[in-house]
């Protein structure tokens, strides 16, 4: 059973949904503002992630005034914490190994065909496709197979591109 607070913090972002699908911007702003004046310092992790959330929608409402952290994201020392916690963490290779097999089974019945395209959502920073290209590789179907991977990422401006040079 959650407390008091935390139901609130609930029905707060569902009510900042509502307003958001129904178009009521305004009425969405002044309902952050009020939560954000109520900051509390002792907060527990799921009222901490609340916050967030709240966060996010703030800046997904008025991205001119409330500027999402893109920065930050795309900085090298996000790039090489985010490549260690992939390196220490098997539950990213678990993931990886998973979704290289879900398309290695989506393809399985089309073994006539010899192109492959892969739609990427810049998660993995390209990592997860070595063991994909291996297994692509050693199908025996007569017929070498073409793989086209599509990323799609955000534009991270020049401090994304200087981590990829």
């Amino acid at each position: 059973m959650s407390s008091p607070a935390l139901t609130c913090s609930k029905q707060t972002i569902l009510h900042c949904f509502v307003a958001i699908s129904e178009g009521k911007i305004k009425v969405v702003n002044e309902i952050l503002t009020r939560v954000s004046q109520a900051a509390n310092t002792n907060r527990n992790s799921e009222q901490r992630l609340m916050e967030c959330m709240l966060v996010a929608l703030k800046s997904r409402v008025n991205s001119t005034e409330n500027p999402p952290p893109v920065a930050e994201l795309f900085s090298r020392a996000h790039t090489i914490a985010t490549q260690l916690l992939y390196d220490l963490s098997p539950c990213f290779k678990l993931g990886f190994l998973l979704s290289n097999q879900a398309i290695l089974y989506a393809t399985l019945d089309q073994l006539r065909c010899n192109k492959l395209h892969v739609i990427d959502f810049d998660i993995g920073q390209g990592g997860q496709y070595i063991n994909l290209l291996h297994a692509v590789s050693e199908r025996r179907n007569g017929k070498p197979t073409m793989v086209k991977i599509t990323v799609i990422a955000d534009n991270g401006g020049d401090e994304r591109l200087k981590t990829l040079i």
